[in-house]
């Protein structure tokens, strides 16, 4: 069966955003939600239609229709809340710079810019580094935050790209499983919290699945935690975590 293409006139209607809230370990409040998109009829997950985009050459149009479809909480998100919003690295490169779409999206929405952390996704290549660095000093000097996600390891790039001093270190959910019962993840994730501290930014531990991962976290000083044990996304905001 001949599969849809994603183009530029059917991709508002294909996509929509959910929330997972973002919670503070020490009391359990919701700090902020992180936008994550979903498809209908052309793939239900954004690992798809991303794949597609990629394919077909529009990754940076789809990535700002997911932006834009994130942002419409911004008005209701509530004071000091935060919202992660993903951004493919070549949609960072390429489009956040003068002139380009990346400052028309940031001038438009400048009056929310303490609320919103750009996530810088998982497939930057080491050649676009100095491309992400000039597009990360942009986006600061505009007044936005950035975070690192889905990091799992204290290889080169990962390094590298902390010494950008992002505001949020994302520890990737592979780490977080089965801490109490891997020696290995245990020891990546004081090395990850010790560089995190190193350049003043806070941990956010994602997929807590269980109470049984919550206290682990919490001697090694990790301020912050994501995952279904919280709340899974939803296309509402959740106001309070799903355990309490």
């Amino acid at each position: 069966m001949k599969q849809k293409v994603i183009t530029e006139k059917t991709v508002s209607k294909a996509i929509y955003s959910v929330y997972q809230p973002i919670i503070q370990l020490e009391d359990q409040a919701i700090i902020g939600y992180e936008a994550l998109t979903r498809g209908q009829g052309v793939g239900r997950y954004p690992q798809e239609l991303f794949r597609r985009a990629y394919m077909d050459g529009m990754v940076i149009s789809l990535d700002f229709e997911c932006l834009l479809s994130a942002i419409k909480v911004l008005p209701i998100l509530g004071n000091g809340h935060l919202l992660f919003l993903n951004v493919e690295p070549m949609t960072l490169a390429r489009s956040f710079r003068a002139k380009h779409d990346g400052e028309f999206f940031l001038k438009k929405f400048a009056k929310y810019a303490e609320n919103i952390v750009f996530e810088l996704t998982e497939g930057m290549k080491m050649s676009d580094f100095a491309y992400v660095k000039h597009a990360v000093t942009f986006l600061r000097r505009m007044g936005f935050r950035f975070a690192l996600d889905d990091v799992a390891d204290v290889g080169y790039k990962v390094l590298k790209l902390i010494s950008l001093k992002p505001d949020f270190i994302k520890l990737d959910m592979s780490l977080v499983h089965g801490l109490r019962e891997d020696r290995m993840h245990l020891l990546l994730i004081k090395r990850l919290t010790e560089e995190a501290r190193a350049c003043h930014a806070r941990v956010v531990a994602e997929g807590v699945e269980s109470e049984d991962e919550i206290e682990p976290l919490r001697k090694m000083g990790i301020e912050y935690a994501q995952g279904f044990y919280f709340g899974r996304p939803k296309k509402t905001l959740q106001r309070k975590p799903s355990n309490l």
